[in-house]
């Protein structure tokens, strides 16, 4: 069994070897379960931000992968058409 002992702030240092049978690392949540007598620790699962895709409402329907990556790569043409644009009127006017 190992032990820890819970702080004036009611935070607690998980020993070391309970970290790594539950494979914890820095920045990782734990739960804690008190419904039996016997209360648990357990891991929860790390979010990916991918996972918050649709969490939160929008006023308008948010595009797909493949009309976003069209709408960015126009953009990006724009850009760089301008860019060259004015590169092109430098040139021509030396």
């Amino acid at each position: 069994m190992s032990r820890a002992r819970i702080s004036e702030k009611g935070q607690i240092t998980i020993p070391a070897a309970i970290r790594h049978a539950l494979g914890l690392r820095p920045g990782d949540e734990v739960g804690f379960i008190a419904d039996t007598p016997q209360p648990r620790l357990i891991s929860l699962p790390r979010s990916r931000v991918g996972d918050l895709y649709g969490v939160l409402a929008t006023p308008r329907t948010l595009p797909g992968r493949d009309e976003a990556r069209r709408e960015v790569a126009e953009e990006l043409a724009q850009h760089y058409d301008r860019r060259a644009g004015r590169a092109h009127r430098k040139v021509a006017a030396r």
